[in-house]
């Protein structure tokens, strides 16, 4: 059973993902409130049921699952906004993850700072129309942990032979962080349409890349994480 469902997984990833963009380019929310929460638990179990698969990655994966299934599938309004403190711990668990591939040096800092530039920039032009005083404070702290989870992912990138797993982690990040960014602007601007359709082109991608991940990509002194 569970060969067959990492043979079926990518072909059942791809169908699903499509799904989930044209039902949400088509507002057809009653729907993906139950597509969604399926499939993040589809990517997780790819990533759990994989035989090489990584602690970390699956831990992470699994509070995308928490945060997804709050979101779409309790109505309650308090159960929108915690998905945020739960997508926390995945960036985190990402983070070290990527720092147990390879530790911070000194010649890492110059690829973070496109992030860090993009970070103010970002902020600089929505600040103004955030209507929520706690966003005002929880935007450039999100903002930092996402761009430090890409930043860790790029470094691999430029210092790594160009292997599928390091690819697997380099886009499956920069568009996790993207999609994050789209969520934020969807927040704030939500009579913007394309907000939406961003998120939704890069997040299921996002999931399915890092779910691929393998514990082969970290190097032989890095131990089981």
């Amino acid at each position: 059973m569970k060969n067959l469902f990492t043979k079926c997984y990518p072909y059942l990833a791809v169908a699903m993902y499509v799904a989930i963009f044209l039902l949400k380019i088509f507002e057809i929310g009653q729907v993906t409130k139950i597509l969604i929460p399926i499939f993040v638990v589809a990517v997780f179990a790819r990533s759990f049921f994989n035989g090489s698969g990584v602690k970390l990655v699956n831990i992470g994966l699994f509070f995308v699952v928490i945060g997804d299934w709050m979101f779409n599938l309790i109505p309650y309004p308090i159960f929108q906004q915690l998905p945020v403190a739960v997508f926390v711990v995945t960036h985190i668990c990402l983070i070290i993850f990527y720092l147990s591939l390879q530790k911070f040096t000194k010649r890492d800092l110059p690829y973070l700072i496109p992030f860090l530039i993009f970070d103010v920039a970002f902020y600089s032009f929505v600040f103004a129309d955030i209507t929520m005083s706690l966003m005002k404070i929880v935007l450039p702290l999100y903002l930092l942990l996402l761009s430090v989870m890409a930043w860790r992912a790029t470094v691999l990138k430029f210092n790594a032979n160009m292997q599928c797993e390091y690819k697997k982690i380099l886009f499956g990040s920069l568009m996790f962080f993207l999609t994050d960014v789209s969520v934020f602007a969807q927040v704030i601007y939500p009579e913007q349409f394309l907000f939406v359709v961003s998120t939704w082109l890069l997040y299921p991608p996002a999931l399915i890349l890092i779910s691929l991940i393998k514990k082969h990509s970290a190097p032989s002194n890095s131990g089981n994480l």
